[in-house]
């Protein structure tokens, strides 16, 4: 055997541990060319999933026992005699079951790659297992049940249905939502932007969040005929869009509208590149979302996110022959011809943040800059050619026809929260083109179109024809109550799964790595997350609930840690592992949390209890409200409007 213990010598040959092919007298596998790490899964699709991994409930389901058996079944198959043994001629090795190795693939959580070879060599990712659980479990399944994301990604890009129902009723969406062990509440996102069915999920006990997904997914049903008329254009995973951000129908809408006319038809677009402004108040998902726009549309080298607030001069991101201000080795080559010159003729997307700060841009002698940056990006949008100014380059000219610019902004915020308070009926569903061009015509065209018209013309009046190459003007509204809630309760959700895993204090670890609290379960009520979202900042947005999570929930719990206050919480079995439970909840009289060793009443995450068909409302889509809390930094959140809040908050269970 090799010094990695995957290559083991037979009476006939080598046979790979990692593969299970057979090379003849080759003692490296010509499979897999192992040794080599081949773990850690890739996801594909537009939906990622952010990895959120607290248990939900003390006693363990039979399933999750069974996951585990499996997981100790992955074992190295006897060596068959010499005269079963064949070279590799790229089959698998004799008596090796295609379907079990896929299962034990994912179990051991391999490569993409790993399930790739298996599915290549036969084995069928909808095939049902029954060793481990009568009423029988797909691979898929195993893989949600161990809250996998990115395996549950490559399965179901490996044509797993995430809609087979099991001999018990049960699917992967049930599963997940059921799901004891870990918080299955950003896996049923994962499982609705791939098409999970959700016509059978009334009944079962969800979250603010779940509930908030399940609404999307009536709103916007994932259409697999629209995935198919996309695929020929690799543009099939923007059917997930509605599942990548909270809130901002119209900019989904419009974002999803304008790439797919564009990539679908570059004579259509004159053949220039697409140009698109999305103004808004921080916080409130123009980063995130056109982030992951990015990662499923283009390779990850085809993407670039440039902050223009570090920017000096032009020759920063368009070269010089001189080199830029900040090239501390006085290259001539800028950020962003650098980056399209390689990819010249490809689809490439440039996301340009904070696109208004270069406007007050002075260079070390004074001079003012934004002129000169703001009418170097003319030629690329206007022509669909840059000139390379590097110092090599002779001039030449660099095709970026294909290519997508996203220009981010928070100038226009004040206008855009005015006008959302002012107009509730831009919070409508927004699936009828009707209210979509009336946000248009009286948002876009009205107001921030004028107000950016007039930003560039203060710099100069001729950069107006800059202004004039934006494709469209995408605004980012403010939260909903709604939204603010769900938001409020991802953002807990995110902060607590952390404390499961074992606390970090090996004095080996870097110090900003370091962690005290771990090994810990935590669950929140839902009148926290309500708490949570009453600290919303409209010119904040995510970031005021992130500092609530920080400051009130992280440091309970941090202080009580310190003071050894946690010790009387009572313990419970997590595989091998043992962990401790608790559960935080609010004081309504002090509108302040707490932490309780007991499950309060209506916790978002105790058992699925709930007579069947009693929340069924739950799932259906119901109207947005308008209300908005519009206090800014210097504002303190009204205490009455908090508590009337959490003595009124309720949902429709008729």
């Amino acid at each position: 055997m090799d010094s990695q213990g995957l290559v083991v010598e037979t009476a006939g040959g080598f046979y790979c541990s990692n593969c299970t092919f057979y090379n003849g007298d080759i003692p490296q596998c010509a499979m897999c060319e192992h040794p080599r790490d081949l773990d850690g899964a890739s996801g594909n699709g537009l939906v990622a999933g952010n990895d959120m991994s607290f248990e939900e409930d003390r006693e363990e389901e039979p399933f999750e026992e069974e996951v585990s058996a499996v997981s100790q079944s992955v074992t190295i198959p006897a060596s068959p005699s010499p005269a079963g043994i064949q070279a590799y001629r790229g089959g698998a090795a004799p008596g090796t079951d295609p379907n079990q190795e896929l299962l034990n693939a994912v179990i051991s959580k391999k490569s993409a790659s790993s399930l790739q070879r298996w599915v290549g060599h036969g084995a069928n990712t909808n095939h049902i297992f029954r060793e481990h659980c009568k009423a029988g479990r797909s691979a898929l399944c195993y893989a949600v049940q161990q809250n996998d994301a990115d395996m549950v990604n490559s399965l179901v890009g490996l044509n797993a249905d995430v809609n087979m129902r099991m001999d018990d009723g049960e699917t992967a969406l049930s599963l997940a939502i059921k799901n004891k062990k870990y918080d299955g509440t950003d896996m049923t996102r994962l499982l609705l932007s791939k098409g999970a069915d959700v016509s059978s999920m009334e009944g079962l006990k969800l979250n603010v969040t779940m509930e908030y997904w399940m609404e999307q997914a009536h709103i916007f049903p994932v259409d697999e005929t629209r995935r198919k008329r996309l695929a020929p254009f690799n543009l099939s995973n923007i059917v997930e869009l509605p599942y990548c951000v909270i809130g901002q129908r119209f900019a989904m809408h419009s974002l999803r509208d304008m790439i797919i006319q564009f990539w679908t038809d570059q004579q259509a677009a004159g053949h220039k590149p697409l140009v698109l402004l999305l103004p808004g108040p921080p916080g409130h998902g123009k980063t995130f979302l056109c982030k992951n726009i990015a990662d499923a549309l283009v390779p990850k080298d085809s993407s670039i996110l440039i902050s223009l607030s570090g920017t000096k001069d032009d020759a920063d991101l368009f070269g010089s022959r001189h080199g830029g201000f900040t090239r501390s080795d006085m290259s001539s080559d800028g950020q962003l011809v650098s980056f399209l010159r390689s990819r010249q003729g490809k689809r490439n997307i440039v996301l340009l943040d904070e696109f208004e700060k270069l406007a007050d841009l002075v260079n070390c002698l004074g001079w003012g800059q934004a002129e000169r940056i703001y009418n170097s990006f003319l030629e690329p949008w206007q022509d669909g050619f840059l000139t390379d100014s590097s110092r090599n380059s002779n001039g030449q000219k660099i095709d970026c026809r294909q290519t997508i610019f996203v220009c981010m902004s928070n100038r226009g915020q004040d206008e855009i929260i005015k006008f959302a308070k002012a107009n509730p009926k831009i919070y409508k569903s927004q699936q009828d083109d009707s209210e979509r061009h009336w946000i248009k015509v009286n948002l876009v065209d009205r107001i921030l179109k004028p107000l950016w018209e007039k930003f560039f013309a203060e710099i100069k009046p001729e950069l107006i024809a800059l202004f004039r190459r934006f494709d469209a003007v995408i605004p980012f509204l403010p939260f909903t109550e709604r939204e603010q809630l769900v938001v409020a309760d991802t953002v807990i959700r995110s902060y607590l799964a952390r404390y499961r895993d074992p606390p970090q204090t090996d004095p080996s670890i870097n110090l900003a790595h370091r962690r005290m609290i771990g090994n810990l379960i935590v669950h929140h009520s839902r009148k926290v997350s309500l708490l949570a979202g009453a600290s919303y900042c409209a010119y904040e947005g995510a970031s005021s609930l992130q500092k609530y999570a920080k400051n009130e929930i992280s440091s309970l719990l941090a202080t009580k840690y310190f003071n050894s206050e946690l010790d009387a919480a009572p313990r419970v079995k997590v595989g091998d592992e043992s962990k401790q439970e608790c559960w935080i909840d609010i004081v309504a009289e002090e509108k302040r949390c707490y932490v309780s060793f007991s499950p309060p009443q209506d916790t978002d995450d105790e058992e699925n209890k709930d007579p069947p068909g009693t929340q069924a409302s739950r799932i259906k889509p119901k109207e947005e409200s308008s209300k908005i809390p519009f206090h800014h930094e210097e504002d303190d959140t009204n205490p009455e409007k908090v508590r009337q809040g959490l003595l009124d908050f309720s949902f429709d269970e008729s």
